[in-house]
């Protein structure tokens, strides 16, 4: 399976441009002192008050780089003191970014800042915070575990588990409101991945597939709960629902013979009616894929894509570039305005994957003991 970790395009964001009220989001506080974190990040009581000068002109002039050398100079124990309280000036500095808005320049701080202070549990905490001020959901979320695996104190993981699922409810919530089944599906096969212990988001996971009309995985999902017996109550009534779509004959259903290799199912598809492509059928995709043979065949400009995203893939994590077709087809089944990523699959015999993006515009089902896919159009 194959899926999107991240889609970065060209349109960043501008300073002070947020579409969340910071102010009434109990998930987003200010900055507590650095004396509340634990590890090598403890300041001495003592010293909290204390406020360099130098390092505070050097923020204020927005020399990060000036103040990091500063920093890490007095970084030995003769100094944990001094070392503790400019630490302490680069927080207040960054309350006061987040109090003026100025989200994209606090992210610029921090990712240099933790270039050397890696496990500063509450540095990672801001991160998190400037990047869903950003409405960056996923860069949110994917920081937030980054900070649990630093954080050794139980107070301190329930405090960022609390955040993590304040956040990802509420991006949920938002793909809902957007009909984007996709971004569902990307947001918990990333979350099952990296918490598989959470019942709830293999719940997620099986909702979002049932939206694509992919009920099979929907299943395979829910079977991995099946034992918890807190999510019990909630998977047999999944399951109980794609029992019932099961029952209801699929009407206009078109059989498409597919092909085995393997375990894995191959299609023929025509991209843009003029060029064919063999295809592995990935439900578990979220994107198609389309290798750089068959984009050059489509006379893609591949020198402007659309985006670029991180994919994990079986060979790990891969950054690709995402273009946009005219049309592919599948038998008689025909999407329009495509978008597909272009990578290399490492593999000579397929063009590419047939992915979500595709399948989610039909209801559809996998006879694998007969080698058949059967689409029909969603109302």
């Amino acid at each position: 399976a194959l899926y999107i970790l991240e889609d970065r395009r060209s349109d960043n964001p501008g300073e002070g441009e947020v579409s969340v009220d910071a102010a009434h989001n109990p998930a987003i506080t200010d900055y507590p002192s650095p004396s509340h974190q634990g590890g090598n990040a403890a300041i001495k009581k003592s010293a909290a008050t204390e406020q360099p000068e130098q390092a505070k002109q050097l923020l204020e002039r927005g020399d990060i780089d000036a103040f990091m050398a500063l920093l890490q100079k007095h970084r030995v124990p003769a100094d944990e003191t001094l070392w503790q309280n400019y630490r302490t000036v680069f927080f207040n500095a960054l309350q006061q970014l987040k109090n003026n808005k100025q989200y994209t320049r606090g992210i610029d701080w921090l990712t240099v800042y933790l270039q050397s202070e890696y496990d500063d549990v509450l540095a990672l905490q801001a991160l998190a915070d400037f990047h869903y001020l950003q409405t960056n959901y996923l860069a949110a979320i994917d920081t937030l575990y980054l900070a649990k695996s630093y954080a050794h104190d139980t107070p301190k993981i329930n405090q960022i588990v609390t955040t993590l699922r304040a956040f990802t409810a509420e991006y949920a919530h938002l793909l809902q409101n957007k009909d984007d089944n996709l971004g569902l599906l990307d947001l918990y096969q990333r979350l099952v991945s990296v918490e598989p212990e959470y019942s709830e988001h293999y719940v997620g996971l099986a909702q979002a597939y049932m939206a694509l009309g992919n009920e099979a995985d929907a299943r395979q999902a829910l079977s991995i709960i099946a034992y918890d017996p807190e999510a019990r109550p909630k998977v047999h009534q999944l399951l109980n629902l794609i029992e019932s779509r099961s029952s209801k004959p699929m009407a206009d259903s078109e059989p498409i013979s597919l092909t085995r290799h393997g375990n894995n199912l191959l299609t023929t598809v025509l991209f843009n009616n003029r060029s064919y492509g063999l295809l592995l059928l990935d439900t578990g995709a979220s994107l198609t894929v389309i290798t750089p043979q068959l984009s050059r065949e489509l006379s893609l400009d591949l020198r402007r894509p659309l985006r670029k995203s991180w994919f994990n893939t079986a060979n790990g994590v891969l950054e690709a570039p995402i273009y946009r077709i005219d049309r592919l087809s599948l038998g008689g089944q025909t999407v329009d305005q495509l978008d597909v990523a272009v990578m290399n699959l490492n593999n000579d015999q397929i063009n590419g994957l047939l992915g979500m993006n595709f399948l989610q515009h039909f209801r559809f089902s996998i006879d694998q003991q007969n080698n058949i896919l059967y689409l029909s159009p969603r109302n």
